[in-house]
């Protein structure tokens, strides 16, 4: 049972996710046993999330006591008040439960109450600020606005927008993301947060990227202008990114994603920022399979669908809300 190598807090609560549910299937080996005892004992984080889920499926009174894999992972011992559930769920079921209350009380939420602007799952909204300049908040995204004294500075906290400033020179226009501030008077250009690289990507005039606090003076950075992009780390300039598409990268506002030559891994999970409900890709093996469509974002279970016809994969939905993509055979 190999850890996918990603990284962040949803990644994290995905490999936690597979790893309990291969653990409860009759499929399981004892190889994948001890390789999630090793997974379990790397890193405090590991152990955390995986326990994390495992005291939600106790605490709903559905997880199977006893068998090897109850053996294998000790089970916490605090539980949680309310009433007992009655009947045995399938462990995607429990699942389910499991991911539907770490996502009300996860990093989502937190950053939506410290934010003036959100949305959620699924949602698209535009957002008219006080001098008139208008952001598209795309899937799962959050903003904070500061337009005070000569400030105008909006902070992405998480997801993506689509800023289109109203010139004002006397009072240039910021957007803060990752400690990095993307500077402009008026222009066109899109902001992504993703777990560790924001990308900024220009269609219209030019903007600075400047430099995270700490890592090099405030005047270092990039100049980007319109068909250009860039990506930084909080801990790294920004580079300049070759080979983005400024159109397809920014589809969502017209409703539609763009994959080219796509891993099936990159596909899942552009697939799950539009999904209420996770996808959880349990096919290793087909990770890297290639991808190409377009599809529409307003209904994310149809393009699994699409895909489950050129591909070698089965997608299992439970109850409305999970899905899960196997191999055929899986």
């Amino acid at each position: 049972m190999t850890s996918h190598h990603r990284t962040g807090p949803d990644a994290l609560a995905e490999e936690a996710a597979r790893r309990l549910v291969r653990l409860h299937s009759d499929a399981v080996t004892d190889a994948e046993r001890r390789d999630t005892e090793a997974w379990l004992a790397a890193r405090p984080e590991n152990r955390k999330a995986f326990d994390s889920l495992r005291a939600v499926w106790s605490a709903l009174d559905l997880l199977p006591g006893s068998g090897a894999a109850a053996a294998a992972v000790p089970l916490p011992g605090h539980r949680f008040p309310g009433r007992r559930l009655s009947g045995r769920l399938a462990p995607p079921a429990l699942l389910a439960a499991g991911l539907a209350l770490a996502a009300l009380f996860g990093p989502a939420t937190l950053d939506r109450l410290r934010s003036d602007h959100s949305t959620v799952a699924g949602e698209r909204r535009t957002v008219t600020l006080a001098d008139g300049s208008q952001v598209q908040l795309n899937t799962d995204s959050a903003i904070a606005v500061d337009f005070s004294g000569r400030n105008r500075r909006v902070t992405l906290r998480r997801g993506e927008a689509f800023f289109t400033v109203t010139p004002d020179r006397s009072r240039p226009f910021e957007v803060v993301a990752m400690g990095a501030v993307t500077r402009v008077v008026g222009t066109r250009f899109a902001v992504r947060r993703m777990d560790e690289v924001t990308r900024v990507a220009v269609e219209e005039g030019t903007v600075e990227v400047r430099c995270p606090a700490g890592i090099a003076t405030p005047e270092d950075g990039l100049r980007l202008t319109a068909g250009e992009a860039a990506r930084y780390r909080s801990d790294a300039c920004p580079t300049r990114e070759a080979g983005v598409n400024v159109a397809r990268a920014t589809a969502w506002r017209d409703g539609r994603v763009v994959f080219d030559d796509r891993s099936l891994r990159e596909v899942v999970d552009e697939l799950n920022r539009y999904r209420p409900g996770p996808i959880l890709l349990l096919a290793p093996d087909l990770a890297q399979r290639r991808v190409t469509g377009v599809f529409d974002i307003g209904d994310p279970d149809r393009a699994l669908s699409a895909i489950e016809q050129v591909l070698p994969v089965r997608v299992r939905r439970v109850a409305g809300y999970l899905a899960i993509v196997t191999g055929r055979d899986g």
